[in-house]
């Protein structure tokens, strides 16, 4: 009986990259965005076209060769800020197909370099915006109307209503007619006022840069992006990031990490690193 032979290199290389392309055909909450595609090539050094789609209509194609991006473009243009648009484009799919033929070039420096600089992009564009962040889940209020919120129920004496019994007793007092009151229900005594203003305890931006640098080891150079859309998609920024929703933004950095071993053990080194700096 013969001995069955591998398959060839070229072989190999095509199981992978038709497996991540009909990943990539799914729905817009695939699990792979354009970062994750380009560090996959970037880490096995292939020479792919990513092809990025929107509601099913190309929006812009990023070519690599032998991990480093070499040329971008979309209806906005070409080169960089092509590159930069596709990177933090949200809510397409990608579609991974081998590159054949030598890729033109209209972009410079390295996969790391590129991805930093989209980064530095999406800090910019959250600096700029003016409307109110997506939350994720159950709705939540911003932070920082949380943090000034006054009661309500706390007026002053000079604005508090009167009633309909002390303002009749007033006006009869002021007219000169004596005599028997007229009965009126009186008002309830008032409940106690809750304290004026709740207090939310944030996230040290030191402890966030601490945790950035160890998911940094286990991600790669697009880190600091995924993490900064997380932060986003909980509706906070790197300042305002709740003790109590730490754990879980944890979590879900953990998840995009590729390999079930690397989760764990990112997730045991922050665990290390909360219990020492009590968070």
């Amino acid at each position: 009986m013969p001995t069955p032979t591998p398959p060839s290199g070229a072989t190999v290389t095509h199981l992978p990259l038709s497996k991540l392309e009909s990943t990539a055909a799914a729905p817009a909450t695939a699990a792979f965005g354009v970062a994750d595609y380009l560090q996959l090539a970037g880490l096995s050094r292939r020479s792919v076209a990513l092809t990025v789609r929107e509601l099913g209509r190309p929006v812009g194609r990023i070519l690599v060769e032998s991990g480093q991006p070499r040329y971008a473009e979309d209806p906005l243009g070409k080169g960089e800020s092509a590159f930069r648009r596709l990177v933090l484009r949200e809510g397409v799919d990608v579609a991974c197909e081998p590159l054949n033929a030598t890729a033109p070039k209209n972009l410079n420096g390295s996969l790391e370099y590129l991805l930093i600089a989209a980064a530095q992009e999406a800090d910019e564009q959250l600096r700029r915006t003016t409307r109110p962040l997506p939350f994720s889940g159950v709705h939540k209020a911003p932070l920082k109307a949380l943090a000034h919120l006054k009661d309500p129920t706390r007026t002053s004496e000079a604005t508090t209503p009167t009633t309909p019994a002390v303002g009749l007793a007033k006006a009869s007092e002021e007219s000169g007619v004596h005599g028997s009151k007229p009965s009126f229900p009186t008002a309830a005594p008032a409940t106690p006022a809750p304290p004026a203003a709740l207090r939310v305890e944030m996230v040290p931006i030191q402890a966030l840069r601490e945790l950035l640098n160890v998911f940094t080891e286990y991600f790669g150079p697009a880190a600091r992006l995924v993490f900064k859309q997380h932060l986003a998609a909980l509706g906070v920024t790197a300042q305002t990031l709740p003790r109590n929703e730490l754990g879980m933004f944890l979590l879900e950095l953990a998840k995009t990490i590729p390999s079930a071993h690397q989760q764990q053990e990112f997730m045991a080194k922050v665990q290390a690193y909360r219990t020492r700096s009590l968070l």
